[in-house]
């Protein structure tokens, strides 16, 4: 080494002597100057790169702290499974876990099943020929509004069965069915249902159901359809007849205005006869309206029962599933569990000059649950924090 530098003070008195040279030699070759400084200086270099470096930079020393990673959440998942053993030791019946898209798909089978029937009946009852008069048989019809004001008139079907999913990032987006699962588990006895994933064979029998239940609505509506026919003849019918009644009292008005008691007794009878026949045609005209209006709102909700996908799965087939799910909650017995569960796991890399890198991870939860009856009455409420120990890896 002592031998290394030496020979690199050498080389610095030969540079000096050259520039020395150059200096006082102006008149000699500068060329031979300046090829002499470049060997000395790349003689240097070379000797230079055969020395260890004098400084070592350290470390920063800074520890970063990184998101998720598959690799981190083994300990807060065990934790979760020791909690989940505590939550089913609490149950002491079957429970139903609250989803929203299953909940709202359940009540829209349920409107849709309600409407089914009140058209049948509203049908059946506008046409009815035992009803004791008009209004009686009309009612139903103009009662429509009220019941078309939970399903709009269009009755699009296919999207109250369609859920708009959003997932934005979260730190463990599956804990909740993760925990449900474990749920299940370990208290498969008490849980009746895990969302987010296989709900059932079609019940063919509630499908059945629905169907008919829409074939008695179409020959309702074709019954109605043919007496609003009949109606609006009647209805042609009696204005001519209106129309030659009024003909008949003008002509007598002109010819003398009723001078005889014979002709003032002929123009009372047909002013009321022109009344009647007027009353009958507004009578007429409101059945018939009634009648219109309720064959285009039965026209609507059956277009938006029609299959809305390639696969032909319309809501009928998404009514009948989530009428047989709903059937789960039968028993009155079956409580409602509203869960919900926030989780991460955390990585700390940590990397020393001397010491290397080691890795730590660890994670932490939030576990919130209410256990209800089905009327929507709390019975029990709790919120549960977790964390897991750090757990330390050697990367060496």
């Amino acid at each position: 080494m002592l031998e290394l530098q030496l020979a690199i003070e050498k080389a610095k008195a030969d540079i000096a002597k050259a520039k020395r040279d150059q200096i006082q030699n102006q008149w000699s070759d500068s060329a031979t100057a300046e090829e002499s400084k470049k060997k000395a200086q790349a003689q240097k270099d070379e000797l230079g790169a055969k020395l260890p470096a004098t400084e070592a930079k350290a470390l920063a020393g800074t520890v970063g702290v990184e998101g998720i990673k598959l690799l981190a959440l083994p300990p807060i998942l065990q934790e979760l499974e020791i909690r989940s053993k505590l939550i089913c030791a609490e149950l002491t019946g079957p429970v139903f876990p609250f989803e929203k898209t299953v909940a709202d798909g359940i009540a829209s089978a349920f409107v849709m099943r309600e409407q089914l029937g009140f058209l049948i009946n509203a049908h059946r009852t506008a046409t009815s020929p035992q009803a004791p008069d008009t209004a009686a048989r009309i009612a139903p019809a103009l009662a429509l509004g009220a019941m078309t004001t939970v399903v709009k008139a269009t009755a699009d079907f296919a999207s109250l069965f369609k859920t708009n999913v959003v997932t934005g990032k979260q730190d463990l987006t599956d804990a909740k069915v993760l925990f449900l699962t474990m749920l299940a588990g370990n208290c498969k006895e008490k849980i009746l249902f895990v969302p987010g994933g296989y709900v059932g064979e079609l019940d063919l029998r509630k499908f059945h159901e629905l169907n008919d239940s829409v074939t008695d609505l179409l020959k309702a509506r074709y019954g109605t359809d043919r007496v609003n026919e009949d109606k609006k003849s009647e209805l042609a019918r009696g204005k001519v007849a209106e129309k030659t009644t009024q003909e008949q009292i003008t002509a007598l008005e002109k010819k003398g205005g009723g001078s005889s008691d014979e002709e003032k007794r002929e123009l009372v009878a047909l002013r009321n006869l022109l009344q009647q026949r007027a009353a009958t045609n507004q009578n007429l005209v409101r059945q018939t309206s009634a009648l219109d209006d309720l064959i285009k709102q039965t026209d609507a909700f059956l277009q938006g029962l029609k299959a809305s996908d390639p696969a032909g799965s319309g809501p009928l087939l998404a009514a009948a599933r989530f009428l047989g799910l709903a059937d789960l909650t039968g028993d009155p017995a079956v409580k409602v569990l509203d869960i919900d569960v926030k989780a991460e796991g955390v990585t700390v890399l940590k990397d020393g000059l001397f010491t290397g890198q080691r890795l730590r991870i660890t994670g932490a939860a939030i576990i919130s649950y209410r256990l209800m009856n089905k009327s929507g009455r709390i019975e029990r409420a709790q919120v549960i924090p977790v964390r897991a120990d750090f757990v330390q890896l050697e990367l060496r």
